[in-house]
């Protein structure tokens, strides 16, 4: 994702028949991050800035693929 594009999808995973993706929601004032797992929201956190959002982003990425969640 280019770094002027404010709203995107930072990633996404599957496992067996389900499918995770991260999209990240930044606006002047506040930055957050949706988990969606099969086009639920499955988790929502709010962070102070992008940067602090992108780095929980790889962090909960990390911590799926290593429970086995591959790239789709």
């Amino acid at each position: 994702m280019a770094s002027d594009d404010l709203h995107g999808v930072l990633w996404s995973l599957r496992a067996r028949r389900s499918t995770a993706k991260c999209v990240l929601h930044a606006e002047a004032s506040w930055t957050e991050l949706v988990i969606l797992q099969d086009e639920e929201v499955a988790f929502r956190e709010a962070f102070p800035d992008e940067n602090t959002a992108r780095t929980r982003a790889t962090l909960l990425q990390e911590r799926l693929l290593k429970k086995g969640w591959k790239a789709s």
